[in-house]
């Protein structure tokens, strides 16, 4: 009996003596496209990447990843399993560059490659890529006829080609250059609507209430942060839409007040909120997210234009028929006054062209401002009373809209550089970029 037991541990033991020793050896893998020190590539360009790795044993698996310089992935092959258990690979894929809105910079690619015991092995490659600079793509006007609302494009010799018509007037218009929209913000009728640039007939509305039967939508603003549009319309509302006009959140304001202007800023919205009842405007600091006011403060006057400046928003209004600007901080709505009075004319809107440059729309012309410095660019240069204005970014010239004609000025003087014919009942000029 003791002999058998003895033979017993002496077959246990040289069984785990004899036992295979565990895999811990990682593959190698390397990437050998692309090549060279660091490869560049550009908007719409194709990259292939191809690597090889080798393993004592058995690859089991590997992925491909590129991020960008904030660590956020642009692009992932998934992970991709290897069959009959090979000692040696070569694995490659491909992709296209094709997304406008990422940003340039250095990318980096990582090949990572397992063995069948999940030991891993990664290889390192950084790229640099070139995103596409801003250009224009498109001068839109909004103009009404009756109860329909025509957007027609400006060409080069100066004629307008029709892009779209709906079957309401319009208030407001925004050409969503990040998602490739138009949106109509309705009138007479409680419509906000979302068109695809490249195909009018993918359009898609939103019907709200109007039981004040008044002008329907006040502001459209679009927040790049979260890329949506935030909408203020007569119903007392604040609605938030992503592409393509999904409603995501609605924000109701206190009982008999509207929002009329809208920014977002440190994750606030600023809304100007006006109670016609009470002849009364305040500017609210209202939560992104949840929707509740925050801050509230009474305003001297009615606001006609909100604007970034720099951290806090710009609040340009009118007063007992004089124009005034200050600042506010977005968050406790802190004022800071400019003690600028350089033009007594009706003010009609402010837009910032540059950090510090501002064009201020009077009645008796477009000025330009650098607050910082108190410098300004008179507007009897032009003269244009205008009822709207924009940007363009790309370009750095400025376009204006008054009651029969597009004008172009130069940023720097003011002065009218090109002057075209506006369709009858144009309300609103808005500039679509690519991207």
């Amino acid at each position: 009996m003791r002999l058998i037991s003895l033979l017993c541990i002496f077959l246990i033991i040289f069984c785990v003596s004899c036992k295979k020793p565990q895999d811990e050896s990682p593959p190698s893998v390397q990437i050998d496209i692309p090549s060279g020190n660091i490869p560049t590539f550009d908007f719409e360009d194709i990259i292939f990447i191809q690597f090889s790795a080798s393993d004592n044993e058995a690859i089991g698996s590997w992925i491909v990843t590129v991020k960008d310089e904030q660590g956020i992935t642009r692009y992932s092959s998934g992970t991709r399993q290897v069959s009959n258990e090979p000692k040696e690979l070569t694995g490659d894929v491909g992709f296209l560059f094709d997304d406008v809105h990422w940003p340039g910079g250095d990318y980096l690619i990582t090949v990572q490659v397992f063995d069948l015991n999940d030991n891993r092995n990664a290889a390192f490659k950084t790229i640099r890529y070139f995103e596409p600079p801003l250009s224009l793509e498109s001068i839109l006007t909004f103009s009404n006829s009756g109860l329909t609302c025509n957007v027609d494009e400006l060409q080069n010799d100066g004629t307008f080609l029709p892009v779209n018509t709906y079957s309401t007037n319009g208030s407001i218009g925004l050409a969503g250059s990040w998602h490739q929209e138009i949106v109509l913000g309705g009138k007479d009728l409680s419509e906000t609507c979302f068109t695809s640039f490249e195909n009018t007939a993918e359009s898609s509305c939103f019907n709200g209430p109007n039981p004040l039967g008044d002008v329907y939508t006040r502001d459209i603003y679009f927040d790049l942060a979260t890329l949506s549009y935030l909408v203020a319309s007569s119903d007392g509302t604040i609605r938030v839409f992503l592409v393509s006009g999904n409603l995501t959140r609605t924000f109701t304001m206190g009982e008999g007040f509207i929002p009329e202007e809208l920014i977002a800023s440190s994750g606030r919205i600023v809304a100007e909120l006006r109670n016609e009842a009470q002849n009364l405007s305040t500017l609210a600091s209202i939560d992104r997210f949840s929707g509740a006011l925050i801050e509230n403060v009474v305003v001297q006057g009615d606001v006609v234009s909100l604007a970034n400046y720099g951290e806090f928003v710009l609040v340009a209004g009118m007063n007992n028929d004089e124009p005034f600007v200050y600042y506010v901080d977005p968050v406790s709505l802190a004022v800071t006054d400019l003690n600028w009075f350089v033009s007594d004319q009706p003010l009609r809107k402010v837009i910032e062209l540059s950090p510090g440059r501002y064009a201020l729309a009077h009645s008796n012309g477009v000025y330009l401002h650098i607050f910082d410095t108190n410098q300004f660019q008179d507007g009897s240069v032009n003269g244009i009373d205008a009822i709207d204005i924009a940007f363009d970014a790309a370009n750095n010239r400025l376009y204006a809209l008054d009651n029969t004609s597009i004008y172009q000025l130069n940023t720097g003087t003011m002065a009218i550089m090109e002057t075209w014919n506006a369709p009858s009942g144009a309300f609103d000029i808005e500039l679509l970029f690519n991207k």
